[in-house]
């Protein structure tokens, strides 16, 4: 590999643990986000009690999904630093 190549390789893995603390905040903003318009809408009765629930387990089921890819990207990133060393 040549040098600048390696160079820039690394200095993308030196930011790639703040991308991905950046991205579980991120996560965490939207969640609460969109959890606030569920209760909302439930509230003022737009939203029936089953529909609330099931718009609660989407939300539920996308979080759980971004929490997952978040997981295996810094699995990834160790794995690669691991191999550098």
């Amino acid at each position: 590999m040549d040098e600048p190549l390696a160079s820039a390789r690394i200095a993308l893995l030196d930011d790639f643990p703040e991308m991905l603390a950046m991205r579980e905040e991120q996560i965490k903003k939207l969640e609460e986000k969109h959890t606030s318009n569920n209760k909302k809408k439930y509230n003022r009765k737009e939203y029936s009690p089953r529909t609330f629930q099931q718009k609660q387990k989407e939300i539920e089921i996308w979080v759980t999904k971004e929490q997952k890819e978040v997981a295996v990207r810094r699995k990834s990133l160790e794995d690669e630093e691991f191999k550098q060393n």
